[in-house]
């Protein structure tokens, strides 16, 4: 991932982003949740997905990965993006009381939808 400046505009700039995946003759076998690609992306490197592109100011409509795993049906990794940074701050002496607040909505709302499992 990284972001590349626009050639002539110093307002606008790119997000390239790769995503590297050996493809596996496995039907029961799939991209992880946490490389974000959409379903039925062809990961067999015969066809090479559309490139998506938005103008600065332009919001994409993806949302956060909590929201996109939510919304998709898929496991949500609230432990790994919200919980563990939370136990480094307190580690490290610090107070977590707005991820400690989002951790624990995040996990009523995905046991409700049957997302989470710790």
């Amino acid at each position: 991932m990284r972001f590349v400046p626009h050639a002539t505009d110093p307002n606008r700039f790119y997000y390239d982003n790769m995503l590297l995946y050996r493809h596996v003759e496995d039907p029961n076998y799939s991209v992880p949740a946490w490389m974000a690609m959409p379903e039925g992306v062809d990961t067999t490197g015969q066809t090479r997905p559309p490139i998506e592109r938005w103008d600065a100011g332009v919001e994409p409509g993806i949302g956060p990965v909590l929201l996109q795993d939510f919304e998709l049906g898929r496991a949500m990794e609230i432990d790994a993006l919200v919980r563990a940074p939370a136990a480094f701050a307190r580690a490290a002496g610090l107070s977590t009381p707005m991820l400690d607040l989002m951790a624990a909505l995040a996990v009523q709302r995905a046991r409700d939808k049957g997302l989470y499992q710790p």
